[in-house]
C-alpha cells in the first residue's frame, strides 16, 4: 500500500468554495482565495505549489499575479496575491489556481 500521494487541480477564478476571490484586510493591496484539498485525503498538511494563470477561453486583458501560499490543513489552503490586485481584477481577469499537493494519505504506525 502507499503511504503518500501527489494531488493537483485548478481552482477555477469562478468558484464558490469559500466565496471565491477576497479583496485581504491583513495585506492592503493583495487578495487571497480558500483552495479546496479535501478529496486529495491527506492525513497531514501536505506540500503545496501552485501558479496562476487566465483560463484560454476568452482571456481578457490582464495578467494574473503571482501567488504565495499560506495556511495549509489536510483540506485546504489559502493563497495570496505577491503583487497588488483586487477580487474584482482576478474575476475579469479569468485568474485560475492551478495547484499540486504531495503529502502523507496514509498514517503511519511507529516501529
Amino acid at each position: 500500500k502507499k503511504c503518500a500521494d501527489v494531488c493537483s487541480g485548478v481552482a477555477r477564478y469562478n468558484d464558490n468554495f469559500a466565496g471565491g476571490w477576497h479583496d485581504s484586510r491583513s495585506y492592503r493591496g493583495k487578495v487571497y482565495k480558500y483552495v479546496n484539498i479535501s478529496p486529495c485525503k491527506f492525513v497531514k498538511s501536505p506540500v503545496v505549489t501552485v501558479n496562476s494563470a487566465a483560463t484560454s477561453a476568452g482571456v481578457r486583458k490582464g495578467i494574473c499575479p503571482a501567488l504565495s501560499v499560506y495556511h495549509v490543513t489536510t483540506g485546504q489552503f489559502w493563497v495570496y496575491s505577491v503583487n497588488n490586485a483586487t477580487a474584482s481584477n482576478m474575476v475579469y481577469w479569468k485568474c485560475d489556481v492551478y495547484w499540486t499537493a504531495s503529502g502523507f494519505i496514509l498514517q503511519l504506525g511507529l516501529t
